[in-house]
């Protein structure tokens, strides 16, 4: 991965505490075997945001994963283009990045997901990251192909 500062983040609080949160909430439902009830009462409905005025749905489905590889995949980029990003941008700035990015693909799954499906996890918020990453390396003048390919695999899958 591309860096962009040269020493690690010293703080990347924000980060630590979102994957903290996710990893706790997937082995609390996993360890008692919930892992779809989560799904069913915390995950993206279409119908219930529709019709039930459950919009809060839009954010709690991106704190839940269907398994273990979803949540891996997810934190291990959360955790490298996150920490670079939030150094460069600040904890206030990386937040809102973040939970616009959670949002944007929270309403994009709602808008383009089967009315009977359940979609869960942190993939919006991290493409969010992932378009972060290309417009922040190119300002600072950095090679953001690894990125790119990445975005485009993930596109391709």
């Amino acid at each position: 991965m591309v860096k962009f500062v040269k020493r690690r983040p010293q703080s990347a609080a924000i980060v630590q505490l979102i994957v903290l949160l996710n990893t706790s909430i997937f082995l609390y439902s996993w360890l008692n075997g919930q892992v779809n009830e989560f799904a069913f009462d915390f995950g993206l409905h279409p119908p219930a945001v529709a019709f039930n005025g459950e919009v809060w749905r839009l954010i709690t489905a991106g704190f839940l994963h269907g398994s273990f590889l979803h949540l891996l995949f997810n934190m291990y980029v959360l955790w490298l283009l996150g920490s670079e990003l939030e150094e460069i941008l600040g904890h206030l700035k990386f937040t809102s990045l973040y939970l616009v990015s959670l949002i944007g693909g929270s309403t994009a799954s709602y808008w383009f997901s089967d009315p009977g499906s359940f979609s869960v996890g942190a993939s919006g918020a991290v493409f969010g990251l992932m378009g972060a990453f290309l417009v922040v390396g190119s300002k600072l003048r950095q090679d953001v192909g690894q990125v790119a390919v990445l975005i485009a695999i993930n596109i391709g899958i």
